[in-house]
């Protein structure tokens, strides 16, 4: 169902001014179990197909801030949330953070585009080329 602004209020959310006023998480700080809401520098994104084709695809994301690099998954809706992203840019996500294959990986439910941001990457703790 939509809200006021047209967007839904289920699933992965792209959208302008709804994430505002959230407290700064660091990649290096998050740990499987825990909900994260922070903004993030996205280095990458890619449209990848299910193991089983006919079940559509999901949306792959690299994000990274000062501290290190996090991949984050966007199960539901992915070819409508990537055509809201930027192909790099200071995105803002609410994800849930799980262990996969040894590593901690977010599951996005939303993620919008910081607009006019680059410019004010290193106050959103993010850096364009983390080391």
């Amino acid at each position: 169902m939509p809200d006021g602004a047209g967007f839904p209020r289920e699933g992965p959310e792209v959208g302008r001014g709804r994430l505002i006023g959230m407290a700064q998480q660091y990649v290096r700080d998050i740990k499987a179990g825990t909900e994260v809401r922070a903004t993030f520098y996205l280095q990458s994104w890619s449209l990848v197909p299910f193991r089983d084709a006919s079940k559509g695809m999901y949306l792959a994301l690299t994000l990274s801030d000062k501290t290190g690099q996090i991949q984050g998954r966007v199960w539901e809706r992915a070819s409508e949330v990537a055509g809201g992203l930027p192909e790099k840019g200071i995105v803002r996500v609410v994800a849930a953070a799980d262990e996969y294959r040894g590593q901690v990986q977010l599951t996005v439910s939303e993620v919008e585009r910081v607009e006019g941001a680059e410019d004010r990457a290193d106050a959103h703790g993010c850096d364009h080329n983390p080391s």
